[in-house]
């Protein structure tokens, strides 16, 4: 299904625990929302005089095995009928073959929110930046920690989140804020020394955006709840 074929309204089989999505045409000639269309025909030409009822999403949450891009990851989220809620598992046997829609009672409950960034690239950046240049490891070590340290002070509903990650629906990419940078650059200063500090400063400032060796990740993950 394209952006033109909704996902927020199923039609359920309660007997086979099966849905399908409903399909609502955002132009007449949509082709996808023919092809839509036609699989719902089917779906409820296969469970003609079974326990039928329109589901809703309940939320937005969304918990991914593999890239959201990519046909075969399986994912799961909740849905209602106003009164039970249930867990939706999306998956398909191949490629070439349908998604197929099964639900159970249960849904996604929210665990804490956490904020990294990615220790491993900051340092090789780091490194790649002050070469010929070798930093101490215990200079790599102090830095590394005022950073996690920086970041533990950030508080996470106040971020502005710039996009979302392409290959995992539970992280999206921000930038970090203005207080903690400068918290960042002044540490800096403590650590370094001032033949070192000027290049540190300069490789802060080029990667401080939300494409840089600075930007957040900011995961939010569920688990399934009975």
């Amino acid at each position: 299904m394209t952006t033109h074929v909704t996902d927020t309204q199923y039609l359920a089989c309660h007997d086979c625990k099966r849905l399908q999505p409903l399909a609502v045409a955002a132009r007449p000639d949509d082709d996808s929302v023919a092809a839509a269309t036609e699989a719902l025909l089917e779906f409820q030409a296969e469970h003609e005089g079974h326990s039928l009822a329109i589901v809703s999403r309940h939320d937005t949450a969304v918990r991914a095995i593999g890239p959201v891009w990519d046909p075969m990851s399986i994912v799961t989220f909740t849905v209602t009928d106003g009164h039970t809620r249930y867990l939706v598992t999306v998956e398909r046997a191949s490629v070439d073959e349908p998604r197929i829609y099964r639900f159970t009672p249960g849904h996604l409950e929210s665990l804490p929110t956490s904020v990294s960034i990615e220790d491993a690239h900051l340092l090789h950046g780091l490194d790649r930046e002050l070469y010929p240049h070798a930093l101490r490891p215990s200079k790599l070590d102090s830095f590394i920690g005022v950073v996690r340290a920086v970041i533990e002070s950030i508080d996470v509903d106040a971020l502005d989140v710039a996009f979302d990650d392409a290959d995992d629906p539970s992280i999206s990419i921000a930038r970090m804020p203005d207080a903690q940078y400068v918290e960042l650059v002044q540490s800096c200063s403590r650590i370094f020394d001032a033949t070192e500090l000027p290049r540190v400063s300069d490789f802060l400032a080029a990667n401080r955006s939300e494409d840089g060796l600075l930007a957040l990740r900011v995961r939010h993950d569920y688990r399934i709840a009975a």
